[in-house]
């Protein structure tokens, strides 16, 4: 998994579990690097990065 993360994937399921993972143990930080990736390789998933991202 870090071999695709370092090399980098168009999948944005892939970012997208990530960021479920590291949400449920606690690394936000991550969770919120996994689902801008995400996001960014398909906008239509962008609202649900708003579960990872802080309330401005």
């Amino acid at each position: 998994m870090e071999l695709i993360v370092k090399n980098g994937t168009n999948n944005y399921l892939f970012y997208s579990t990530l960021a479920n993972k590291y949400y449920e143990i606690g690394n936000k930080e991550k969770a919120i690097e996994y689902a801008e990736k995400s996001a960014e390789i398909n906008p239509e998933v962008k609202d649900k990065v708003e579960k990872f991202t802080p309330v401005k």
